[in-house]
Formats: C-alpha cells, sequence, structure tokens
C-alpha cells in the first residue's frame, strides 16, 4: 500500500492540507468539515486552542490569540517589517536577547514566551491531526509549501517549525511551483510548450513565477514577489481609513484601543470580502470605543484608493519578473491565478490591463487550495516516483554572495539560477602574514552587501601565513532542491602541498535549540492530554450528581442527599486530580449499587 504524503500549504491567514490517493490529489477537511483552517492559536486559562475556535474567541482573548506568524518567521527582530507589523498586533512581541522575535501570551495563567517557529509548528500539528483522523492512520512525511520569495533563513525556519510537530519533511517547495504543477496535471494541452505565469497573491504574501511546461516537464524561468504583500495589508489599509473616519466624527483617535482596532480589523476583511461581489456595503461596530458606535457605508472605489499604492506594487513585481524572464508579453500563454486575493475586481482589472489578451487569464484550477493540492502531488513523486511522471526545475529567489573588502557584493550565485546547484568563487589574502578569512553571506540584489540580507558570518583562523596573495581560498556555495544553503571553504596552496580543507556548514540564523522546543512541545501536549482527561472525568462526575437530582421518587432521598453533598464538594474544589475525580464517581456507584 501506497504512504500517504501530506501536501502542507502553510498560510498566513488559512492553511489547508490535501493528499494524493486513488490517483488524484485531494483537499482534507478539517473536524468542522471546511477545507481550510484559519492560522491561528489561542491561549487561555485552561488550554490551547488551533483554527476555527481560536478565531471565533479572538474579540475576548485578543491579547492572547496569535496570528500572522508567518510574517515573523525566520526574521530578526530588528527587521524593518517586524518593527512596523508589532505596531499592528495585540499580542506582544519582544526580543528574546539575541535579535530573535518572541511572543509573549498568558498561558495557563502565567507569562509564557513562543517563537514564531512554535506557533507555526502548532498550526502544521493541527493540520497533520486532521489529515491522520480523516485517513484513519499516522503519517509522518509531508511537502510544506512557502513563497518564492522567502528567503534562506525563512525556509530554515519553516522546517523547525515542521521538526517540533514532529513532521519529517520530504520537501519545501514554492507556492506558485505547487499550483503549476496541479494547474498542469489538471489541465492538459494539445500545445506541447506553454508558457505560464502564475500569480499567487495570498493573505500575507505575492509572489510571480514564470515557468515553461512542456508534457510533464515544469521548469522554472523566472520567479520574484514580495513576502510582505497580500490580503492582510489589503485589510490593514481599511482598518486605517476607518481609524481616521472614526476621528472625524468624533475627534478620538483610536488606534492604540486593541480591542477596538482587532474588532475593526475582523470586520474590514469581511468588507473587503464582500466588495469583490458587491459595489457597496456597510460598516456597523456597536460600542467600538468608549460606548461610541461606529457606522459608515463604503463602496469599491473607497477601498481602491485605500489599496491604490499596494495594487501599483503589484503589478510593478509582475513588471520585474517579465522582464528578468527575458519574455515578453505576448510569449506567455496563460496567467493562472492563485490565492484568495486574486478575487479582487481591481487586480484582476489590472492584470487584464498589463497583459495584451484578456483572454489569457484562467480560471480552471481553485484559487484558495491549488497550493495544497499541488505540494500533494510532489509529494507523491518524491515517496514513491514510479507513479507519477512529472519533472520539475525550480530556481532560487534571490541572489547569494559574499561581501568584498570594499563593501561590495560578490555574486557567486544569481537570482534564477535553477537549484539545486553549486557554484565555486576563489580569492586570495590581501595582506602579508594573513592569519584569519571572513566570510559575511548575503542574500539580495544590491550592488553593496549591507544593503542585502545577511544571512550568516564566519571566521577562518589558522590558515597559512605567507605574503599577499599567496594563500588561495576556495569558497562553494550549495543549494539544495528545497533552496536551502550549505557554504565551504577550502584553503588552497600553490605548490599543493599541505591543502587544508575546513568544511563548514553555515548555521542557520536563529539558532534556536530545536531539540529543546520539541522537548517543550510535548511536555506540553502531555499536559494538556492529563488536564483533558481531567476535565472529562469531572464532567462525568457532574453529569452523574445531575442524573441523580433529576430522580423525582421518594424513596431515593438518602441517594439525591448523597449526590447534593458532592455537588456541594465539587463546587470546592475546582481542581482536583483525575483520581480524586474517579474516586469520588466510585464512592457514588458504589453508594447507589448499596442503596
Amino acid at each position: 500500500m501506497t504512504d500517504y504524503v501530506l501536501g502542507i500549504d502553510l498560510g498566513t491567514t488559512y492553511s489547508a492540507v490535501s493528499v494524493y490517493r486513488n490517483n488524484k490529489s485531494e483537499v482534507i477537511p478539517n473536524l468542522l468539515g471546511k477545507f481550510s483552517t484559519p492560522s491561528i492559536v489561542a491561549f487561555t486559562e485552561n488550554e490551547r486552542i488551533i483554527g476555527d475556535a481560536a478565531k471565533n474567541q479572538i474579540i475576548r482573548n485578543y491579547l492572547n490569540t496569535v496570528y500572522d506568524s508567518k510574517r515573523l518567521i525566520g526574521r530578526q527582530y530588528s527587521d524593518k517589517v517586524v518593527q512596523e507589523d508589532k505596531k499592528l498586533w495585540p499580542f506582544k512581541v519582544e526580543n528574546n536577547g539575541n535579535d530573535k522575535p518572541i511572543i509573549e501570551v498568558k498561558y495557563l495563567g502565567r507569562k509564557t514566551n513562543f517563537y514564531p517557529e512554535q506557533i507555526s509548528s502548532m498550526i502544521l500539528q493541527q493540520l497533520k491531526e486532521n489529515a491522520e483522523k480523516y485517513l484513519g492512520k499516522k503519517i509522518n512525511d509531508a511537502v510544506i509549501t512557502v513563497p518564492a520569495h522567502f528567503n534562506d533563513s525563512q525556509r530554515q525556519s519553516t522546517i523547525d517549525a515542521a521538526k517540533i510537530a514532529n513532521i519529517n519533511v520530504l520537501g519545501i517547495i514554492n507556492e506558485p511551483t505547487a499550483a503549476a504543477i496541479n494547474f498542469g496535471v489538471e489541465n492538459k494541452s494539445d500545445k506541447v510548450k506553454r508558457n505560464i505565469c502564475i500569480l499567487d497573491l495570498g493573505g500575507g504574501t505575492f509572489d510571480i513565477t514564470i515557468f515553461k511546461i512542456d508534457n510533464n516537464k515544469f521548469k522554472v524561468i523566472a520567479t520574484g514577489g514580495d513576502s510582505h504583500l497580500g490580503g492582510q495589508d489589503f485589510d490593514n489599509e481599511l482598518v486605517k481609513f476607518c481609524i481616521k473616519e472614526f476621528k472625524k466624527k468624533n475627534n478620538v483617535d483610536i488606534s492604540n484601543n486593541l480591542k477596538a482596532v482587532r474588532r475593526l480589523k475582523l470586520k474590514c476583511e469581511e468588507i473587503k470580502i464582500e466588495l469583490s461581489n458587491v459595489l457597496e456595503s456597510t460598516i456597523e461596530l456597536d460600542g467600538l470605543h468608549e460606548g461610541e458606535d461606529f457606522y459608515m457605508n463604503i463602496n469599491r472605489i473607497d477601498f481602491e484608493t485605500c489599496c491604490k499604492n499596494l495594487f501599483e506594487r503589484c503589478i510593478n513585481k509582475i513588471k520585474e519578473t517579465l522582464n528578468e524572464s527575458k519574455l515578453s508579453k505576448n510569449d506567455i500563454d496563460e496567467i493562472v491565478l492563485v490565492g484568495g486575493s486574486t478575487r479582487i475586481p481591481k487586480i484582476q482589472k489590472l492584470i487584464k490591463e498589463f497583459f495584451p489578451l484578456n483572454e489569457k487569464l484562467n480560471f480552471t484550477i481553485n484559487a484558495d487550495f491549488s497550493v495544497a493540492l499541488g505540494a500533494s502531488i510532489f509529494g507523491e513523486r518524491l515517496k514513491n516516483n514510479s507513479t507519477l511522471d512529472i519533472e520539475i526545475k525550480d530556481v532560487n529567489p534571490h541572489s547569494l554572495g559574499i561581501c568584498s573588502k570594499d563593501g561590495k557584493m560578490v555574486f557567486i550565485i544569481p537570482k534564477n539560477t535553477n537549484i539545486p546547484c553549486s557554484k565555486i568563487k576563489r580569492f586570495q589574502t590581501i595582506y602579508d602574514n594573513q592569519t584569519y578569512f571572513g566570510i559575511g553571506i548575503y542574500e539580495g540584489e544590491n550592488p553593496y552587501a549591507n544593503k542585502n540580507y545577511n544571512l550568516d558570518n564566519f571566521i577562518i583562523d589558522n590558515i597559512t601565513q605567507g605574503p599577499k596573495g599567496s594563500v588561495r581560498m576556495k569558497v562553494t556555495f550549495s543549494l539544495d532542491k528545497d533552496s536551502i544553503l550549505t557554504v565551504t571553504a577550502e584553503e588552497e596552496r600553490k605548490d599543493n602541498k599541505n591543502c587544508k580543507t575546513l568544511q563548514i556548514k553555515r548555521e542557520k540564523q536563529s539558532n534556536l535549540n530545536i531539540n529543546e522546543l520539541i522537548l517543550k512541545e510535548k511536555e506540553m501536549k502531555k499536559n494538556e492530554l492529563r488536564r483533558s482527561a481531567i476535565l472529562e472525568k469531572k464532567h462525568e462526575l457532574e453529569s452523574l450528581i445531575n442524573s441523580v437530582l433529576e430522580i423525582n421518587n421518594p424513596n431515593q432521598q438518602k441517594i439525591q442527599r448523597k449526590a447534593r453533598d458532592l455537588k456541594e464538594w465539587l463546587s470546592l474544589s475546582q481542581n482536583e486530580d483525575f483520581n480524586v475525580y474517579e474516586s469520588k464517581i466510585l464512592e457514588m456507584r458504589k453508594y447507589m449499587k448499596e442503596i
């Protein structure tokens, strides 16, 4: 029997999981029968809640309900994006002391910190458990999707999140690549070769990937986009608009009222979706701030005006990626729209205006689930290679290189290089008797290294001393199929004697103790199961007491007296151990039997 591989679309706002079985890919519903699960985790005095239930209680528990963890994963706390985003979140995001963002919540009555990787792992674990219940068996393997524009650190952190969730990652695949696989499998064509442009605009990210599909061969030509541009940003612009309107009407700035802003955010998300189907809607929130109601008519033009700059950013990113592909607009055979935000009429209008032939827009695949579906198809290929005859050649989304002595970026692996790949660059000492060699590893397109993203730094000491230029270092950058980077350095002697090799696998940016976090998650799960069992036993005792008290029989007065005594005890004993509740149940049943 074929082992299942989950295809997981770990989204900013919603996540989905699918599986390939019976020769097709299918999305797996959660326990509520929904095919997408909110990427939200809530913490309370008694439990941890994930998904729909977490979203449903977000207003009353906004300080301890965490969302958008994907926007934090793999980033540094000092990142400008993190500093801007944290202003919009009601939950606290702090510096862990090592420039790593950490989320502070109140859980089980005490202050608790979680890394973004831990929050993402909780969502992944929930998706895995849903799938296991649906399929009736344990599943270990998964392919997880990431935005094409995710950098090396964000990809590493996504793998870490999966490890914490006890998921074996067979592969990391770019979201538009997964969507292209789903499109290619579902849409066979008489045309042998087709150039396809996938536009994936979701809740938090925008990816553009241009493919050449030749039968079952998928070759990425160019990829681009923005890892911080999506539906959440459109919501935020609407929220800012509403805050200004409230201030106009009431002369009060409510931007520091976290609960009011959270209520506005939820309402603005609803309005954004409505305005994709109607021309006008109404925002109505009772007692939004200090008893003041908020009522406002809003139309599609208002929304489009709010988000004008964001929509322009989308089109500019498409232009950039098309230029990098060295293809013209006319070379693109089809434009495939993926992600819920591509339903926005203005987005579709701008895309139609940008590409010369309107009929190129393709809506034949599911905008919400094509990424998850494609991931499970890819997972099936990886796990059971003979099952699906597809070949995929992806590219790296960012240039990689090191900093030269004058601060310039020395590009070693250029952007849009097919992966996996390995590139070599040689350097020589610049001082007499130089004792060490420094390597600063950067990711980005700017000609100056310090304008790009610093992934890590090495100092290789104890190199052979000699006149400047006499000692050479060979630096190798290798990217695997998941776009994960490994760097090695080798000292080369001109006389080829005493060759010394220093193999260095770059440690990822976050430097998290993953084993420690795995143990912490296991302990949390163990405690939650214990608390759940206690709660069930307590409810069993309550049910037994109530059933006795409901008996309307004068001959049962002794039993009812006993039940009332137990009910009074129970009201004073809310946090007893499992065995205590169990003993009270046995005591009650024994008494009933004797009477």
